[in-house]
């Protein structure tokens, strides 16, 4: 049985995303043999690891919400940063990745759904696929090494590229939905998500999110082609969307009526 929280259309993008991605064990290999142990140094001598010493209340979050998700806690590792974050990386052994300025300025709530949806992501094996998506993406893209494969191939690069921000898109659907499951509040979910579009809580306080909402019918008017090209290249769903998608979720009656984790 499929959770309550994913898309409607996640798993069939996901399938049609599978059928076209080439080479995914030897992506994968290369990663963890090279481009993962390049990043180990910085990630061990440039951040904060979280545990029951370093920054307890945070790492208690972190464990909660892996129950929850039926997962061991990931590794959570702070680091300095000017923009809000909380993003799940890596493939065999994944982790979160937490800006101190997340933590500095959000509250406990907003910590917690943004967690939660990061750790949905985990639990999905959603940031694995990303990783392998992007990999995959920037070898043919920059390096050219599936055109010197496979000749012709650029065409079906451009349509994995798109297949991919789609598949993609649901599954931030998909985690908000999930990170609204765990935190149970509508208000601290838009308002999180409104922090993260403006990169400032202040701002996303005063917002007026009904007018903030009507921007999504500008975006339907941009019918043209350069436009729509645009919108369907973006691999995160516009903030109006994303918020249009969880208030749509948070009102349904079965979700309602769903017990709490």
């Amino acid at each position: 049985m499929r959770e309550i929280y994913f898309h409607p259309l996640y798993f069939e993008k996901l399938e049609e995303l599978e059928r076209m991605m080439p080479f995914q064990n030897e992506v994968l290999t290369y990663y963890t043999e090279f481009e993962a142990r390049l990043k180990k140094p910085d990630l061990y001598g440039k951040t904060l690891r979280l545990s029951e010493r370093q920054m307890p209340e945070l790492w208690a979050i972190v464990k909660k919400v892996s129950a929850v998700a039926k997962i061991s806690p990931p590794p959570v590792h702070v680091y300095e940063d000017f923009y809000y974050g909380v993003e799940a990386k890596g493939a065999g052994s994944p982790r979160l990745e937490i800006s101190a300025k997340t933590i500095e300025d959000l509250s406990v709530e907003s910590l917690t759904f943004l967690i939660a949806r990061e750790i949905c992501r985990i639990r999905w094996n959603m940031q694995k696929t990303a990783l392998i998506m992007e990999q995959v993406l920037e070898m043919s893209n920059e390096k050219n090494l599936l055109t010197n494969l496979l000749p012709g191939t650029q065409t079906l690069s451009e349509g994995l590229r798109i297949t991919y921000a789609s598949w993609s898109r649901l599954s931030h659907y998909t985690a908000d939905r999930f990170g609204y499951l765990v935190s149970r509040n509508i208000s601290v979910c838009v308002r999180t998500i409104l922090a993260l579009v403006l990169n400032n809580v202040k701002l996303a306080e005063n917002v007026d999110v009904k007018e903030y909402l009507k921007q999504m019918n500008d975006i339907y008017l941009l019918d043209d082609l350069v436009s729509r090209f645009s919108e369907n290249d973006e691999t995160i769903p516009y903030g109006p969307l994303r918020i249009k998608n969880l208030l749509a979720f948070a009102s349904n009656e079965e979700v309602i009526n769903f017990r709490r984790f």
